[in-house]
């Protein structure tokens, strides 16, 4: 019983004392990218529909968490693009693209090394991202890029025109989060 009350008295005394942590969401001005590469030309695909939150302590990023619609990605060229894309992510069965935050450590004047688990196509992977910090008209921004292949995650590089389009393995995910309150 004594020790019951000790364990009480602990979880008040944290919960008293102020923490300087803040949670924000990510705002919808956000923008999350993928760009890759063909043997015709390169390609960009853009993120509309994503959530996600991200809680600085002191600055640091201690917490975040973002995760995207594999179908509200859009390449605005063609909707047989858009439907090789969906077909090769396996979008029915894993209809989201996410990133877990594990841990972070600071890097060069604004820059954060984030660690985490991107998930995409049914596999996960850890990996680190570099985000550059910066502050503008009272928001909170963070902007960085990855570039992962295909292959890691299980999924093989969409072709089209039976064979003669072949899509390069390797592509680049561009971040920039506004954090908003």
């Amino acid at each position: 019983m004594k020790r019951a009350l000790h364990f009480l008295f602990f979880l008040a005394v944290v919960a008293a004392v102020p923490s300087n942590a803040q949670t924000f969401t990510i705002s919808e001005t956000s923008t999350i990218t993928i760009d890759g590469k063909s043997n015709k030309s390169d390609w960009s695909v853009e993120a509309h529909v994503f959530t996600g939150s991200v809680t600085l302590e002191e600055g640091a990023p201690v917490a975040s968490e973002v995760s995207f619609e594999t179908k509200g990605m859009k390449s605005g060229r063609s909707l047989i693009m858009d439907r090789l894309m969906y077909g090769s992510l396996k979008a029915d069965e894993h209809p989201a693209i996410s990133f877990v935050q594990t841990s972070a450590e600071a890097g060069e004047e604004g820059v954060w090394n984030v660690s985490g688990d991107l998930s995409l196509a049914g596999q996960t992977q850890s990996v680190i991202v570099a985000l550059t910090r910066s502050d503008a008209d009272e928001a909170v921004l963070f902007s960085g890029a990855y570039t992962l292949n295909m292959r890691d995650y299980g999924i093989k590089p969409p072709t089209a025109m039976f064979g003669a389009l072949l899509t390069k393995p390797d592509v680049v995910l561009t971040f920039n989060l506004v954090l908003a309150n």
